[in-house]
Order: structure tokens, then C-alpha cells, then sequence
């Protein structure tokens, strides 16, 4: 903040006493334009936990994303429970487009079918809804981009459940300002138990 002051100053400076001296005020405008990008979103280490769905079979395993990366979809394996689950995630830049996508290593067994659930291009998950008994009967995302999430706290995008019908419905009370980094789970043969993990993201 300093060096750009101190180049302001010099720059009225050198407009108001040597009209000839060019080039300053572009490199004064350069560097505030520099400080803008700088000041782009960045995750932080601060995380938060949502709702813990399921029940309390299987062996705990955590799914997480690549630093620098948040959650845009899921995949696995499902019937009428969720079978096996994994994490896709994308990198988030600091105008809060998303880039390059990468999946987590997965939780539960190999029954079922195989599916992926996605949100839609430049969305990430900021929660999740489905139904749950003593298992994670079903599982769905809620969506947003990373801007409108930080501004609004709504999410644009609800996709529909994969899995069955049994259990009770449940769905996050998402958290602003934060993106879902990570899955905490419990898993044998099924999903027995989900918890998302949300990353806060500073403006």
C-alpha cells in the first residue's frame, strides 16, 4: 500500500512539474490493477462441519480434496443405499472460476451401479440433501458458484438424489462463504455415514 502511495505521489508530481516525464501513471495504474488480482478469493484452513447423516456401522474414512481444489460433484456406486462414494473437485482461481478437476480415492463397497453427479459448469457443492436410517439411503448436492455463494448464500442448483426411498429426508443448512472441501464418512460393504466438510473462503 505504501510503494502504491508513494508512486501516486510521484506520479502528481511528475504532472504537475515535468509534463514530459510519460509512463508513470501507467505504471500506477498497472500496480493498483495488480493489487486488485491479488486480492482475489483464497481458501483458507478454517473448516466447519455439516449435519452427520447415517448411523454408525462401518470404519471411518475421510475423502478429501487437493489443497487448493473444492468439491463440484460425486461418484460411486448406488441401489437402494449408497454403495461406494468418492469426491470429484476442481481448483478454485481467485476470480472464482474453477479449473482443473481431480477425484478422491472412494468409500464403501462394489454393489450396485455406478453414477456420477455433477453441478452444473462453474458451480461447486456447498451442501447436501437426501435420506438417511442407518444408512446413507440417498444422496444429493446443492450448487452455487463460488461468487454468488459468498454474496447471497443461496445456492443456484439443486440436483436430484441418487440411491433409494428408505430413510427420512434430511438436507445441510449450507454455511456462507464456505465450499465443501472434504467428506467425512463411515463405510463397510455400504456409506453407512456422511458429514460433509466446508472450507471457508476469504474475499
Amino acid at each position: 500500500m505504501n510503494r502504491m502511495l508513494r508512486s501516486a505521489s510521484l506520479a502528481g508530481v511528475c504532472v504537475a512539474v515535468l509534463s514530459g516525464c510519460g509512463g508513470m501513471e501507467e505504471q500506477v495504474r498497472d500496480e493498483l490493477e495488480l493489487g486488485q488480482v491479488e486480492s482475489g478469493l483464497t481458501l483458507t484452513g478454517f473448516t466447519v462441519s455439516l449435519g452427520t447423516h447415517g448411523g454408525t456401522g462401518g470404519t471411518a474414512v475421510t475423502l478429501g480434496c487437493p489443497a487448493g481444489y473444492v468439491a463440484v460433484g460425486i461418484f460411486g456406486r448406488e441401489a437402494d443405499n449408497i454403495d461406494q462414494l468418492g469426491l470429484r473437485c476442481a481448483y478454485l482461481y481467485s476470480t472464482g472460476a474453477l479449473g482443473a478437476s481431480a477425484n478422491t480415492g472412494t468409500a464403501g463397497g462394489m454393489g450396485g451401479s455406478s453414477f456420477a453427479l455433477n453441478c452444473p459448469l462453474g458451480q461447486a457443492v456447498v451442501g447436501f440433501h437426501g435420506r438417511d436410517a442407518a444408512r446413507v439411503d440417498a444422496l444429493g448436492l446443492y450448487c452455487s458458484t463460488p461468487t454468488n455463494w459468498l454474496s447471497t448464500n443461496s445456492p443456484q442448483y439443486t440436483t436430484v438424489a441418487v440411491g433409494g426411498t428408505g430413510g427420512i429426508a434430511f438436507a445441510d443448512a449450507p454455511i456462507r462463504s464456505h465450499l465443501v472441501t472434504a467428506i467425512q464418512a463411515r463405510a463397510g460393504a455400504r456409506v453407512d455415514q456422511i458429514r460433509g466438510i466446508v472450507s471457508l473462503v476469504n474475499p
